[in-house]
């Protein structure tokens, strides 16, 4: 994508969804990381998704912070 020959309004609508979309993935890396260390039963998973990770108030911040705690374990 050529950003020079874009208006500031265009830039900044394709960066921010730009930025959004990696954000997503990362924190769907996050997810992965932190349910294959405590799912090893897959009838467990949706669930265990659903009430913990999807929850409105635990936050990408707090997703990080659980797996940079999981590395010592």
């Amino acid at each position: 994508m050529e950003y020079e020959n874009l208006g500031q309004e265009d830039f900044d609508a394709i960066v921010t969804g730009e930025l959004t979309h990696t954000s997503l993935q990362l924190e769907d890396e996050l997810n992965g990381i932190i349910t294959d260390y405590f799912i090893e039963n897959n009838n467990k998973l949706n669930t265990f998704k659903s009430l913990l990770l999807y929850r409105d108030g635990l936050t990408f911040q707090d997703k990080m912070e659980i797996v940079l705690g999981m590395i010592h374990l």
